[in-house]
């Protein structure tokens, strides 16, 4: 820890908490963590840890493996809550779990065996998908926090390239939704800061400037939008349904139809071949309303219930006999240049199409390609 001058203004005596006050404990924290982050190192973090595993009365073999690590592997919030508590703090729910989160992540650096050893110690319970996706959050905030705290001893000056750390981590959709969530409160604390008169909540902020305390809301408004952008750029994509076809006995299930019809000699086609088709011709022999259908598109035609669906309502046309017989056997037996030129041949007037098929409807030629 750095030696203490009473003269400079970052320094001051060390927090203690023989009067907390639970209901100002996230201003307290805030203050706590800027009095380390001027006057102690990751060192002194890595040391407060294990000052405090040794105060709890954790075993040798444990503490062993946390002195064995790096001081790089401790962020510092970790060793400034660590400190804390060993000081008497008394932590929030909320503050434990993002501490007991922490130490997990510290001990998975250590050796395996070692580490199984002291894991196997802590019950373990099913963890839901929900509670991972927290702790993930929990633990990345917690990186997070140690870049600001860097940021913010250099008097909010040093450059750090959000967008390429976000990258490095490989973060999901939702742990970057969970830190942007985090960070947009943090931003809005700050701004209360800049714009606030309380003297109270200037209080645990009097150790930065104005344009410091905007530089920092700038740097937090950064982490937002990037973790928000990586957020809808991660997002997975579902892949899109496929729909099962139908077979066309089903799609024509419920069709009524005319299998025959005598007076003229003339059978149905099965109602099965309209799906698909490019042309088909049916015939109303109670009204005598002859219609021929064109497919709107390349999928051909189809039937809905008792409807024929999917024609072009423009080129498709119909119109009522007045000698069936003799249209009827031209739909039979012409080719495709007849059968475009038929029902212009006839004097009746044109009726629109409803594609709607019924037992007095013979389905009299369906056209395929």
């Amino acid at each position: 820890m750095r030696k203490i001058n009473p003269a400079d203004p970052m320094q001051g005596s060390e927090p203690s908490w023989s009067n907390q006050d639970s209901s100002n404990e996230k201003l307290d924290i805030i203050k706590t963590f800027n009095w380390y982050n001027y006057n102690c190192n990751r060192k002194d973090a890595r040391e407060f840890v294990i000052d405090y595993l040794k105060k709890i009365g954790r075993n040798r073999e444990e503490v062993n493996s946390i002195k064995s690590l790096h001081e790089t592997i401790f962020p510092a919030q970790f060793g400034w809550l660590s400190r804390m508590i060993s000081l008497g703090f008394i932590p929030s729910e909320k503050t434990k779990t993002y501490f007991t989160t922490t130490y997990r992540k510290v001990l998975s650096e250590v050796d395996k065996e070692v580490a199984v050893a002291v894991v196997d110690t802590v019950p373990t319970n099913t963890i839901s998908i929900q509670q991972r996706i927290v702790e993930k959050a929990g633990v990345e905030s917690g990186e997070l926090d140690g870049l600001i705290d860097d940021f913010v001893i250099s008097r909010c000056k040093k450059e750090i390239d959000m967008e390429s750390y976000f990258k490095s981590r490989k973060l999901s959709s939702v742990v970057l939704k969970k830190i942007c969530d985090t960070y947009i409160v943090r931003g809005a604390e700050i701004s209360e800061v800049i714009t606030s008169k309380d003297a109270q909540t200037i209080e645990g902020y009097s150790n930065f400037t104005k344009p410091e305390l905007r530089r920092l809301k700038e740097f937090i408004d950064t982490i937002v939008a990037t973790a928000n952008k990586g957020s809808m750029e991660n997002k997975p994509t579902r892949k899109a349904r496929k729909v099962k076809e139908k077979p066309a006995s089903v799609v024509v299930a419920k069709v009524q139809y005319m299998k025959d019809f005598a007076e003229l000699n003339l059978k149905s086609v099965l109602p099965e071949k309209i799906v698909g088709a490019s042309q088909v011709w049916l015939y109303n022999t109670k009204t005598k309303l002859l219609g021929m259908y064109n497919a709107d598109n390349a999928k051909g035609l189809t039937v809905k219930g008792t409807t024929v669906q999917n024609f072009n309502i423009e080129t498709s046309s119909g119109k009522r006999l007045r000698k069936p017989e003799v249209t009827i056997k031209q739909v039979l037996d012409g080719g495709k240049i007849v059968l475009k030129k038929l029902l212009d041949g006839l004097t009746t007037k044109p009726v629109n199409l409803t594609g709607r098929i019924n037992s007095d409807t013979i389905v009299v030629r369906v056209v395929t390609g």
